[in-house]
C-alpha cells in the first residue's frame, strides 16, 4: 500500500509542476517570449515533440521538476527582441510570478 502512496504523490506532484510551468508557458506567450523547451520532469527525454516554430515539448525521466527555457534566459545582449533579458522588467516579472499564480488559481479550483 506504501507504493501506491508514492506513486500517487508523485502523480500529484507532477501535476503542480505541469499547472506551475504551464503558468510561466502562457504568460511567456502572451508577453510576446521566444520559448525554446517546455518540459516536465528532469534527465533524458522520454518523449520530445518539435513544433514548426521550433518549439520543444519534452517528457523527461525523472518527474520530480520541470522547467520552461526561454530564449537569452542566461545571457546577456543577445540581439533577439524576444529574448527573455531584452523584455521589459515588468513583463520577465508577471512571466516569473504566473507559475506560482497558476498553482494558486488550481489549487482554488
Amino acid at each position: 500500500m506504501s507504493i501506491l502512496y508514492i506513486l500517487l504523490a508523485l502523480v500529484v506532484l507532477l501535476v503542480l509542476i505541469t499547472v506551475h510551468e504551464f503558468g510561466h508557458y502562457c504568460a511567456g506567450k502572451i508577453f510576446g517570449f521566444k520559448i525554446n523547451e517546455f518540459s516536465i520532469g528532469f534527465g533524458p527525454a522520454l518523449y520530445k515533440k518539435t513544433k514548426k516554430d521550433g518549439e520543444v515539448f519534452s517528457i523527461r525521466w525523472l518527474p520530480l521538476g520541470g522547467f520552461c527555457a526561454f530564449e537569452g534566459e542566461d545571457e546577456d545582449g543577445k540581439e533577439n527582441p524576444e529574448a527573455f533579458n531584452n523584455k521589459p522588467a515588468w513583463k520577465r516579472s508577471i512571466v516569473l510570478l504566473s507559475g506560482v499564480t497558476f498553482n494558486f488559481l488550481f489549487g482554488i479550483l
